[in-house]
């Protein structure tokens, strides 16, 4: 627990930036070399991650009793 940790925690960082920018985002985001925790709906920026993953779905709603 005394060694520094890289963790990079990021929610939905792609939004409201230009092109270039997301393209630079990923970039760094590809030589980070700690953790990545990313929560994003950001369809390329997904398509384009080369590490482990871990996507959540939605169950289907329950059948009604």
């Amino acid at each position: 627990m005394a060694r520094p940790l890289d963790l990079l925690l990021l929610d939905e960082a792609t939004n409201h930036l230009a092109p270039a920018v997301v393209e630079e985002l990923e970039a760094a985001l590809a030589h980070f070399g700690g953790t990545l925790v990313v929560v994003t709906h950001d369809r390329r920026l997904r398509a384009g991650f080369r590490g482990r993953r871990l996507e959540l779905q939605r169950e289907p709603a329950a059948a009604s009793r």
